[in-house]
């Protein structure tokens, strides 16, 4: 039988690599005095300060390639503690030799090896071979914190009350549009200036005037609102992200997932441009994102044709924010047009809502992350 861990451990050494989500699952599951991470010089563990509170953050260095050497820097270390102090050590991270240095020098020590299954959301005491649920994250800023950096300054658009006008536009739209795609360029000359237009076509009319009043004519319906200055921009594909969004919001109001905002924006302290100072890749706004207490989802929206690369910007970003556990998600108005992007879309293995089957794909997913959640409390 293992120990109790009831109260956690007075040290855990956490083995420390690329994904840092083994060590932050570690934190939250485990209540623990002391935190060690067992890295190398490529992985400083220095953005697991912000998660640890007060409490010290120790590095331990080792050579991920040589487990005997693994071995005697944690038993070392660890002898240096009282004789009965209670140490947990979290496998899950670094190399498979890293692991092996590190199971054995548990055992020498008669410390708890545990290891996270993400796959099956569980963690894993290893000599005991017991197991329990993984405590779920049921906010964004917890994946955005811990793959950031402590860079960034994330702020959330929360999305204004819809009127009921507002709102059956936007599903008046989607249900018509490949006729409005026909308007997109026109009215994209107007997103940045914010200038007053009128596009009046095929019975259509669509207006915003000096006064910032908008005003939408056609698919039966005469709507007038108060304030919309960036109406262009709503109207050219917005929208789209806010048809997307209401779809899944039903499944937020249920619990099947956590979190749902929408235009998340991410700002870095003292950067004037929103390139991310360690990668420099442009990511400074996620259309749509949400959490089923385990996995960052981003949910990629576009409203005309999809590109490779909005395909690849959508990869990265899900890899970076998501890490491995991260899943991406390509919403688009119509099915991608060339096998090229298709295949792009598969190789990156992202999730398409696409066209006529986007209500589908959507409840088969949340189909999905409901029996999932079931299929735990069954066998936890």
């Amino acid at each position: 039988a293992i120990r109790d861990i009831s109260n956690g451990f007075d040290v855990t050494f956490h083995l420390f690599g690329e994904q840092r989500m083994p060590a932050l699952l570690s934190i939250r599951q485990f209540e623990s005095t002391h935190h060690i991470f067992v890295n190398s010089k490529d992985y400083p563990a220095t953005c697991m300060r912000s998660f640890i509170g007060s409490r010290d953050l120790h590095e331990l260095a080792v050579d991920p390639w040589n487990d005997r050497a693994v071995h005697e820097r944690i038993s070392e270390l660890a002898k240096q503690f009282p004789e009965k102090t209670r140490i947990g050590i979290n496998l899950t991270g670094g190399t498979k030799l890293m692991f092996a240095g590190a199971l054995s020098a548990a055992r020498e020590l008669g410390a708890v090896p545990f290891y996270f299954d993400s796959r099956n959301r569980c963690v894993t005491f290893v000599d005991s071979l017991q197991r329990e649920k993984i405590k779920p994250i049921n906010t964004l800023d917890v994946f955005l914190r811990l793959n950031s950096d402590g860079l960034y300054i994330p702020e959330v658009s929360e999305l204004q009350d819809m009127s009921p006008e507002r709102q059956r536009l936007t599903k008046t739209l989607w249900i018509n549009r490949a006729k409005i795609a026909r308007l997109y360029k026109e009215l994209s000359a107007y997103n940045k200036t914010l200038q007053p237009f009128k596009v009046a076509r095929d019975g259509l009319v669509i207006e915003l005037n000096g006064d910032k009043v908008a005003k939408f004519k056609g698919y039966g319906l005469d709507f007038v609102f108060y304030n919309w200055p960036d109406f262009a921009k709503y109207i050219s594909g917005g929208w789209f992200e806010e048809y997307v969004y209401l779809q899944c919001k039903p499944y937020e109001d249920s619990g099947i997932i956590k979190d749902l905002r929408l235009n998340v924006t991410i700002k870095f302290e003292g950067q004037y441009s929103y390139s991310h100072p360690r990668t420099g890749l442009d990511f400074n706004e996620l259309d749509i994102a949400f959490t089923d207490g385990y996995s960052l989802y981003v949910v990629e929206c576009k409203a005309g044709n999809v590109t490779q690369e909005q395909v690849m910007k959508l990869q990265n970003l899900v890899r970076f924010y998501g890490g491995v556990e991260g899943r991406g998600i390509l919403a688009s108005c119509f099915p991608p047009s060339t096998e090229s992007v298709k295949k792009k879309i598969q190789d990156a293995r992202l999730m398409p809502w696409s066209g006529g089957s986007f209500p589908e794909q959507l409840k088969a997913l949340m189909e999905s992350i409901s029996k999932r959640a079931e299929s735990m409390e069954i066998t936890t």
